[in-house]
């Protein structure tokens, strides 16, 4: 999964915020969890840490978006809070849905050939 999608999420939920500063020039490698050019955020590894951190600390949890879902948004009642859409029990859930390319199977045909068959009884 590109590290790219999950910063988009993370940010979107107001879980990370934009780097204060933004250093970013064209046909350079730029990572947005930094705000500078270098390295791109795919191989960041001070993401890849935090990201990883929060994984174990099961407030994130990455999974690949499935084709039918039965999860459904629910509002929250009047006796509820409204606050984080995540906590320690309930860990915010990535859906990433992968484009897979097609691979055509590869098919073998050979051609049998004659081979010389000569009698198994001959003594040598």
């Amino acid at each position: 999964m590109p590290l790219q999608k999950i910063w988009e999420v993370l940010v979107k939920k107001g879980l990370l915020c934009h780097p204060d500063r933004i250093l970013r020039e064209e046909g350079q490698s730029f990572c947005n969890f930094h705000g500078i050019v270098g390295h791109d955020i795919q191989s960041c590894e001070e993401f890849k840490r935090l990201l990883q951190d929060r994984m174990g600390n099961k407030e994130i949890k990455v999974l690949n978006k499935r084709e039918e879902t039965n999860e459904r948004e629910v509002c929250a009642s009047d006796n509820q809070s409204s606050g984080l859409p995540y906590s320690t029990n309930r860990p915010l859930v990535i859906y990433y849905d992968a484009t897979k390319e097609l691979v055509k199977p590869k098919m073998i045909i050979e051609v049998s050939s004659h081979f010389s068959y000569k009698d198994d009884k001959a003594v040598p």
